[in-house]
């Protein structure tokens, strides 16, 4: 990749807590209700559909009641090279 840069477009972060039960990653309901919580959210569904996204990179911190999922959404930009 010469004379690009990736640039940061855009972060979105969801956080889940419980104050009952651990939390079991392997619930497909719960990464369901997640990405229901973003897609229902204008400002974080614009992001994660936009055409000018070309990478993506998901962290995830897992504890025992709570989870944070954190997306950055990155594209290239071309820069002259000197």
């Amino acid at each position: 990749m010469q004379n690009k840069k990736h640039y940061v477009k855009s972060e979105v972060i969801h956080e889940y807590r419980t104050y009952g039960a651990d939390i079991d990653l392997s619930n497909e309901e719960l990464v369901n209700q997640g990405v229901a919580r973003l897609m229902n959210s204008l400002g974080h569904r614009v992001i994660m559909t936009s055409q000018d996204i070309k990478y993506i990179g998901v962290g995830v911190l897992k504890e025992k009641r709570r989870f944070i999922v954190v997306m950055v959404f990155a594209y290239d930009f071309p820069y002259p090279s000197n």
